[in-house]
């Protein structure tokens, strides 16, 4: 035991796992709000949507317990018994929490999809900060490799993310590798079950979401090679840009360590196009994201149907605006919720 197993505040004695499940949820709600602003969402709205998920798991953990309790208590022989506590509450409470996902994604006509793919990377690190504080109070080797298996999960869907996965895919991925990571270093009673609902999981979204695309498109190779040149030529160019943003950072001149003795408007005047410089990289970044996901989506043969509907997005759309992944019906909400 590195650390004590409760933490006295006051007269209060709380178990620092409640404590590293706070920080966790805090955390967690944190990487949805930062990873749905840069994917286009409204802040305002993907808090709501966080915060509404977090109160519904922590309601559904009290009374899961509740029930999970009284079964045991007054039905010695259930099967419920053979299911270990918790395994099967961790499972319930992360079903509770993509209700608000499914409903809210409808009602403001996001893509769930993408939403999943947020969950999935707050997920992670949720997970990942639970275990190494239970490694940390209860010296558990088992819950170290998960940790370490989940952090290496969460660093390669952040370095891949936005351009080389169609939006479902790190959803799907998620609940594949949770329950291959489960499998190996947390064998308790009923894991097969609990692990076999998460790949079932995956691999429903998988097909729903390919269900989504029902339509063929048949572009001629000439123009999809046209296309590709173009988005190769903006992609080099919105390189270029970054690079040039880079360079022009006023935090990172050379010459600023001789710039102590500067006026106040000096300051406050390098801070504003800090900002501006900021704001400009977000743009790009952005733009390039885009860019590289119209080229994935030639790459696996998708190139022209929409993201959300599964239509054909129009030819002069594309040739207008060759890095479209939506239709234009559906590019409204699409400049909202980033697809």
């Amino acid at each position: 035991m590195l650390i004590p197993g409760e933490i006295t505040i006051g007269f209060y004695k709380i178990p620092t796992l409640f404590l590293a499940s706070v920080l966790g949820v805090l955390y967690w709600v944190f990487v949805v709000w930062y990873e749905g602003r840069k994917d286009g969402f409204s802040s305002d709205s993907i808090l709501d949507l966080a915060f509404s998920s977090v109160t519904l798991s922590a309601v559904s953990f009290y009374l899961y317990s509740l029930l999970y309790r009284n079964i045991k208590l007054y039905h010695p022989n259930s099967i419920v018994l053979s299911l270990d506590y918790e395994l099967t509450v961790s499972l319930l409470c992360f079903l509770s929490s993509l209700i608000p996902v499914l409903y809210f994604s409808k009602r403001w006509k996001w893509s769930k999809y993408r939403v999943l793919d947020i969950y999935s990377m707050a997920f992670s690190l949720f997970i990942f900060l639970f275990y190494v504080a239970r490694t940390l109070v209860l010296g558990d080797v088992n819950s170290l490799a998960l940790s370490g298996l989940i952090f290496v999960f969460y660093l390669e869907i952040l370095r891949f993310r936005g351009y080389r996965f169609s939006s479902g895919t790190i959803f799907s991925l998620f609940c594949f590798f949770l329950a291959f990571s489960g499998i190996l270093v947390l064998k308790r009673d009923g894991y097969l079950l609990i692990y076999g609902i998460l790949v079932i999981i995956g691999t429903v979204s998988i097909i729903l979401r390919r269900n989504i695309s029902v339509y063929k498109r048949n572009l001629p190779s000439e123009f999809i090679e046209r296309i590709k040149g173009k988005l190769i030529k903006k992609d080099r160019s919105l390189k270029k840009s970054q690079q040039l943003l880079i360079n022009e950072d006023p935090y990172l001149q050379t010459d600023r360590a001789t710039g102590n003795s500067e006026s106040m408007d000096e300051a406050i005047l390098e801070d504003y196009q800090k900002n501006v410089n900021d704001a400009n990289k977000n743009i790009v970044k952005g733009l390039r994201i885009q860019v590289r996901k119209a080229l994935a989506s030639i790459k696996i043969g998708k190139y022209g149907i929409c993201e959300r509907c599964g239509a054909p997005i129009d030819k002069a759309r594309l040739k207008a605006y060759p890095e479209a992944t939506t239709c234009i019906e559906c590019a409204p909400d699409s400049d909202n919720s980033n697809e």
